[in-house]
Order: C-alpha cells, then sequence, then structure tokens
C-alpha cells in the first residue's frame, strides 16, 4: 500500500511538472504579434489636448471621430489598441502576462504604453490621422505588426502549481497519519460538544427565517435579471426573429425542413416581440420598449426554469432534501458561469432550451432512484400525447441542450438493462418508451441540423483550424469559476472511475454521477473543437455532480469534513451573491446610459419624414446607433431596416455602411 502511494505521488508530481515545464518553456522566449482593434479614444484625446493647452475642450462635443477630425487645433491623438497573437495558446491569459516591446513603430506614433501589468490592452499617441480607407503602409487592415513580446507566467499559477506539487504528494503518502490524526481531532471537539450541549440556545422560528431568506433570495435574482435584461436592447439576431423571421411553421411542412432541427427554439427566439410584444405595441406602448419588457419577462423565465430543473435533478440525487439550499447554491453556480449579459436570442437559444430540456427529461432519473413513473395526466392517452410534445420540445432545439439528454438517455437505458439481466428487475415499459423518445427525436432533429444551412456554416467556420486551440480558445472565454469547475470535474471523473474499478462496482448515484460528467466533459472539449457558442449548460452540469458530490460529504460522519464542507458551502453563497452584486454594477455601468437602439429608430423616423430611402453612416457611428461591427454587414442591416419597417416605418429604408477617411465622412 504504502509502495503504491508512492508511486501516486510520483505520478502525480511528474504530470504536473511536465505541465508547468510545458507552459513555462512554451510560453517563454521573443514571439511575433500585432497591435490590432485600433480605435480613436476621444476621452483621452481631449484630456491630452487640455493637458497641453491653456484654452479647455469639453469631450462632449465630440461624439464621433469625425468631429475630432475636423478640429484642427487638435493636432494629437490617441488611439486604443490590444496586442494580438498568432498563438492561440501561448497569449495573453489566467496563465500568462505579456509584455511587449515597441521597437518597430511608425515615426508617427510619438508615445505608447500599456493600460495594465502584464495586460493586452495600451494606448499610443499619433501626430497624424489614422483612418483605414486611406493609410500608411505601416498601417495595415486596423492593425500594426510586427510586434515583438515575451510571455511570463503569473504568480498566481505559479503559486498553485508549487502549492499543489508539495502539498498533494505529502497529503497521498502521509494519509493514514493524517486520517488518525483528524480522527483524534474529531473525538475531542465532539466530547467537547457534547459538554455544552445543555449551554446551547437554538434561535426560534428559524425554519420561518429559512423561508423568509429563501423567498428574500428568488426576489432578489429576480429583480437583478430583471433590471439587467431592461437595460438590453435589440440587438443582432434579435432583429430578425423580432420581425421576418418564419419561426412559427408547421412541422409538417417539407418545404421548411431545414428549420425542423430547431423548431422549438425558433419559437423561443421571437417571443419578445411575437405576438407578445406586438400585443402591447397595439396598446399603444412603444414598441421598443415593449420589446424590452417583454424580453426581460422572458429571460427571468428562462433562468428561473433552468434553475428549478438542475436542483431538481440535485433534489433527486440528494434523497428528496434540502431543495431551498440546493437551489440558491445551483443558481448563484449557474449565474457565475453564465457570467456575460447577452440578447435575447442569445439567452433563448441556450439557457432557455437547457432549462426545458433537463426538466422534461427528469422523469427518467426520478423513476430509476424511485421506481415511480410520472405521468401527466390521469388518461394514459392524453398523458402520451402530452409526452411526445413534450419531448419534441426538448429535443428540437440547440445541440448543447438536447445531446447531453440524449447521452443521459443512453446511460440511464444501459443501465436499466444491466439491472433487468443480472438483477432480475423488471422495469416499467412507460419508461422504456420515454427513452426511445429521445433517441428518436434527439438525433432526428441534429441530423436535420446537420444538413441545413447551420451546419454547414458550422463545418465552414471551423475549416482550417485546429481543434485544439479552437478548445483552448473557446474554454479560455469561461469565466473563472466555469473554468475551475471544468478542472474540477475532470479531476472528480478521474476519481470516479478509479474508485468504480478497484470496487468492480458503481452505485446508482455514482453511475449517474459519472455518466454526466462523461457527457458534460464530452460536449465541453467536442463543442469547444467545433468552436460552438454557448457551452454553459455542459459546465453547469458538471457543477450539478460536483455540488451532489459536497452534499454527500456533508452527510458523512466525519465531523471535521462536515465543517470544512458547510463552511466552503456558506462562504461559496454569500461570496456569490457578492459577485452577481459587482457583475451587476458592471452591466448597469455598461448599459445604463445605452441608447444607441432609440437613437436609431430616430434617424429611421428622420429619414422617413424627409423621403430618405436610404440612411448612410460611418463605420464609426455604427456602434453609437447600437449596430456591432460583427453585424455591420448587408445581411443584417436589411434586418434591421425589416424590423424598422414592420413596428415605426411605413417604407423600407436601407442602411448603408461607409469607411471614413479624411475627405468624405
Amino acid at each position: 500500500m504504502n509502495k503504491a502511494r508512492y508511486v501516486y505521488s510520483s505520478l502525480f508530481v511528474l504530470i504536473l511538472t511536465s505541465i508547468f515545464a510545458f507552459l513555462y518553456y512554451g510560453g517563454g522566449g521573443v514571439k511575433v504579434g500585432y497591435i490590432s482593434d485600433i480605435k480613436i479614444d476621444i476621452n483621452s484625446t481631449i484630456a491630452l489636448y487640455n493637458k497641453n493647452n491653456t484654452i479647455q475642450k469639453d469631450s462632449k462635443n465630440f461624439e464621433t471621430q469625425k468631429d475630432i477630425f475636423n478640429d484642427s487645433k487638435i493636432t494629437e491623438y490617441v488611439y486604443s489598441f490590444k496586442i494580438d497573437t498568432r498563438d492561440k495558446i501561448f497569449r495573453k491569459s489566467d496563465i500568462f502576462n505579456i509584455y511587449p516591446t515597441f521597437d518597430n513603430l511608425p515615426d508617427s506614433i510619438t508615445n505608447i504604453y500599456m493600460k495594465d501589468k502584464g495586460g493586452k490592452y495600451g494606448n499610443f499617441i499619433s501626430n497624424e490621422i489614422i483612418n483605414f480607407k486611406s493609410i500608411s503602409n505601416s498601417i495595415e487592415l486596423n492593425r500594426i505588426e510586427p510586434i515583438q513580446y515575451t510571455l511570463k507566467m503569473t504568480k498566481k499559477i505559479i503559486i498553485w502549481f508549487v502549492a499543489l506539487i508539495v502539498l498533494v504528494p505529502l497529503i497521498i503518502v502521509r494519509f493514514h497519519s493524517i486520517k488518525t490524526c483528524m480522527l483524534n481531532i474529531e473525538n475531542r471537539i465532539s466530547i467537547s460538544l457534547e459538554k455544552q450541549q445543555d449551554n446551547v440556545i437554538f434561535l426560534p422560528h428559524s425554519n420561518k427565517l429559512s423561508y423568509i431568506a429563501f423567498y428574500a433570495y428568488i426576489a432578489f435574482i429576480g429583480v437583478i435579471l430583471i433590471s439587467q435584461y431592461l437595460m438590453m436592447s435589440v440587438n443582432g439576431d434579435d432583429w430578425e426573429f423580432g420581425s421576418t423571421y418564419l419561426s412559427f411553421y408547421e412541422p409538417y411542412k417539407t418545404s421548411h425542413h431545414w428549420q425542423r432541427g430547431r423548431h422549438f427554439v425558433d419559437i423561443l427566439l421571437s417571443l419578445n416581440m411575437r405576438p407578445f410584444g406586438e400585443i402591447l405595441a397595439s396598446f399603444g406602448i412603444d414598441p421598443l420598449l415593449a420589446s424590452n419588457i417583454v424580453a426581460s419577462f422572458f429571460i427571468l423565465l428562462f433562468y428561473f426554469v433552468l434553475f428549478f430543473s438542475c436542483s431538481l435533478f440535485i433534489w433527486i440525487l440528494n434523497n428528496k432534501n434540502n431543495f431551498k439550499m440546493i437551489f440558491v447554491v445551483v443558481s448563484l453556480s449557474i449565474l457565475l458561469i453564465v457570467k456575460q449579459m447577452m440578447h435575447f436570442t442569445v439567452v433563448g437559444a441556450y439557457i432557455g432550451t437547457a432549462g426545458i430540456s433537463l426538466l422534461v427529461w427528469l422523469p427518467i432519473i426520478y423513476y430509476l432512484f424511485y421506481n415511480k413513473v410520472i405521468y401527466f395526466s390521469s388518461n394514459q392517452f392524453l398523458s402520451v400525447g402530452i409526452l411526445i410534445f413534450f419531448i419534441y420540445s426538448a429535443s428540437f432545439v440547440t445541440e448543447t441542450s438536447s445531446l447531453p439528454m440524449l447521452g443521459l438517455s443512453i446511460f440511464v437505458l444501459l443501465y436499466m438493462i444491466y439491472e433487468h439481466k443480472f438483477k432480475q428487475i423488471k422495469h416499467s415499459i412507460s419508461i422504456y418508451y420515454y427513452i426511445a423518445l429521445f433517441l428518436i427525436l434527439v438525433p432526428t432533429a441534429f441530423i436535420l441540423t446537420m444538413k441545413s444551412g447551420r451546419g454547414e456554416a458550422q463545418v465552414k467556420d471551423i475549416a482550417g483550424t485546429s481543434y485544439m486551440k479552437n478548445a483552448l480558445e473557446t474554454i479560455g472565454n469561461f469565466s473563472y469559476f466555469g473554468k475551475w469547475v471544468i478542472i474540477l470535474g475532470f479531476i472528480y471523473f478521474i476519481f470516479l472511475g478509479i474508485k468504480g474499478i478497484k470496487n468492480k462496482y458503481f452505485s446508482k448515484k455514482d453511475y449517474i454521477r459519472i455518466s454526466t460528467l462523461f457527457v458534460a466533459l464530452l460536449g465541453v472539449v467536442g463543442f469547444a473543437c467545433i468552436k460552438v457558442p454557448g457551452i454553459w449548460f455542459e459546465a453547469i452540469l458538471i457543477s450539478l455532480v460536483l455540488f451532489s458530490f459536497v452534499l454527500d460529504v456533508i452527510k458523512n460522519n466525519s465531523l471535521i469534513f462536515k465543517t470544512i464542507c458547510s463552511f466552503l458551502l456558506v462562504s461559496f453563497i454569500v461570496c456569490g451573491v457578492l459577485k452577481v452584486i459587482s457583475t451587476y454594477e458592471e452591466n448597469f455601468e455598461k448599459y445604463f446610459h445605452d441608447n444607441a437602439q432609440r437613437t436609431l429608430v430616430n434617424l429611421f423616423l428622420e429619414a422617413e419624414k424627409n423621403g430618405d430611402d436610404k440612411i448612410i453612416l460611418t463605420r464609426e457611428e455604427t456602434k453609437k446607433h447600437g449596430i456591432d461591427s460583427q453585424y455591420s454587414h448587408g445581411f443584417y442591416l436589411g434586418l434591421i431596416s425589416a424590423w424598422m419597417q414592420k413596428y415605426y416605418t411605413k417604407n423600407y429604408i436601407k442602411i448603408k455602411i461607409i469607411d471614413s477617411n479624411d475627405n468624405n465622412e
């Protein structure tokens, strides 16, 4: 046994040291990148002017770069930029800081500096007007190259590596001594607590207080979500799904078979305007405001369906105990994983469908643990019809939501077959029928999607890319909490695998855990390799398994483990709530004064009043009017025009984007 521990500890040190060496030496040396995303910084330019001149200027009078460039008294301009790298692995990240050298820059750049030490964002000062239609040979395609830089591992990562290399082998080798020591401490604490039992006073009505705190928490999260998304407005795919997209097609119409792979999600993504926003608009409410109101309501609904379904998953595994506490931890975990704010269509496509798919699938796992079939009606024939509709709704959605349910259905089916064959346990035919519908409908939806324009677009998007680089880049975009969930999930998956192989047996709960981890980890890696956006649901499933494990540890007889896990749980709730508030503050500052879409509506109304058939905007002005750069091309511009024609203007008014330069803007 001691030899095995030394082997395990040595293997762990070897693997961790190899990873450290790979990162350290791979990131070392001088590398080549370029300065990109060059944009005029209006506020910094005016501040620089005011610093060097006695007559002061107000930045509020300069709304676009045109205003800056047309002022002949301003001769120095501050531009913001980002250091970009060709290497998708060794770049600025949570692991590396980046330190560029600026030896090969155009003479027009008089000063350059980074905003943060080790960061990738900076500013430079130039005495030339830089626009991107007529530019010098040294500045092309909105970037300056080449720029040399070096990478250094962050101190935080080095400390983590050193701590793991020292502590984990020590714990493995001295496990027996540590365990004995912990038992002695537990015995002393238990004896001390028994002696003081007569001096303990419990808070009266603590059960009522827990309910008050729980409902106060629900109200708090609800208000936070509604407030955040009332500040968001129409953008991206919202323009299309809110106006012209054929969302409400009949499933049997083969002319639209290519859409049917996501039929249910197509409906969800249109609900902010069709029909609910339109209903509010018919009562005289401004269409843009109506869209924001309905969108915030449905976003709240989507999130809470996901909160509820994920909490039920843990509640079932936890012998139907502690639902309130489970709901609080699960909802905070989801909000920490899905940190950024998204437009309505994105929330509906990835959050709403995930909650619905899991909720529809839960009766399968409920039967597995409690041997009870859930019917949706006392009339069994009607129940079958409702069941088909529900599973259809859970299957014809985005693949990040439906494919995990397919994988879990397969694992549950295999377990039931095993029990029937080796334990002579007979299962209800209804649950086999339930699983069969998932096994049929999800692949059908997937095939239809792959044969559609969506599947072809995804294949085209990853053509010529490296799967490993795609995966590292996509996973790197997760929140810090999400990354740790994936890492810990992988470690726990290995632990469960070793435990099962050693015991030659998996308990029912461990089987569901390792199956869920396998499906979720495979989904994270697989979807990341092909650059599928929005793979939060897979990370959420991993977090559910980890939380289930923590709850089991709390129920363990070990007093020390109970105390540590309980403390970590309370700390997580407190820190999670504070992080949610902090994120809300960031979003408030970003979106509260953003009236971009309102100014865009006013532009269309003014154009119609003047009899214009087109609106001409520079690329700098598009951002001011709420048109993100990724949507500033013909297809999306046409969708904006169609949305405006449906809700504001009688005529179809085009948008034309032009490049700004010295002579015409």
